[in-house]
């Protein structure tokens, strides 16, 4: 096994032992058409609220990916070698990606988050530095990286799009953040089409492809919705 792999291998048994810690019930949502279990403490939960609408009870089906979100603040948590130091050799505040032997991380120093995902286990964990201290944006497409990957998996993608369509017919709206994704999805969901999503939207491979949302929220501030037309009072 070559040094990434040892790493997250190490890295994949520290969290696994550290689940223990975590003080709360198992949370289910059925996430493009799969039932994903989420367990999360008090503290690190707030990130699950943009999930609340796709909830649903736990009915004994086996879970297609279970994640773990530990908040290293309050449950003590530490995670070994930080990842930081590995992978491309990237050092300090860059963002570092490493992949071995079925297993997915990704880093994030500044935002204090690292995602792992172990794909023959169906289990990821998402490890907040300080869940108090987590960016907006990651409460706006949380577990975002961890999603990616299990999609991925499964033959679709997470794609930073806003999704609308009428009937069996959809348009993906692409650009870069601050493009005007939110703003012309939501102005077409004003003109009667219909909406998935104005931010990511999960695709799944076909004949034809469709969209599903993996959260229920726009990212649209709330002052700017009054911008779009008739919005503002229709959403």
């Amino acid at each position: 096994m070559n040094d990434a792999g040892s790493h997250l291998s190490l890295l994949a048994a520290a969290l696994d032992a550290a689940v223990p810690r975590v003080d709360a019930r198992w949370r289910w949502y059925r996430i493009a058409g799969e039932r994903v279990a989420v367990l999360a403490g008090k503290r690190s939960a707030r990130l699950l609220d943009a999930f609340a609408p796709l909830a649903v009870a736990e009915d004994g089906i086996t879970a297609g990916l279970e994640i773990v979100v530990f908040d290293a603040a309050s449950e003590g948590v530490a995670i070994p070698d930080p990842l930081s130091t590995r992978g491309d050799g990237t050092r300090g505040g860059g963002l570092v990606a490493a992949a071995a032997a079925g297993r997915r991380a990704f880093y994030q120093p500044e935002a204090g988050v690292l995602s792992l995902l172990d794909e023959s286990r169906g289990r990821a964990y998402c490890w907040l530095r300080n869940a108090a201290a987590v960016p907006y944006y990651e409460y706006a497409a949380p577990l975002r990286h961890i999603l990616q990957w299990w999609m991925v998996s499964r033959g679709g993608a997470l794609l930073h799009s806003a999704a609308v369509g009428s009937g069996d017919s959809g348009v993906l709206i692409t650009g870069p953040s601050g493009s005007g994704k939110s703003e012309t999805a939501l102005a077409c969901q004003a003109a009667g089409l219909g909406f998935t999503s104005d931010d990511y939207v999960l695709v799944r491979a076909g004949a034809p492809p469709f969209t599903l949302a993996p959260t229920r929220q726009s990212t649209l501030p709330l002052r700017s919705i009054a911008y779009v037309p008739r919005s503002a009072t229709e959403t």
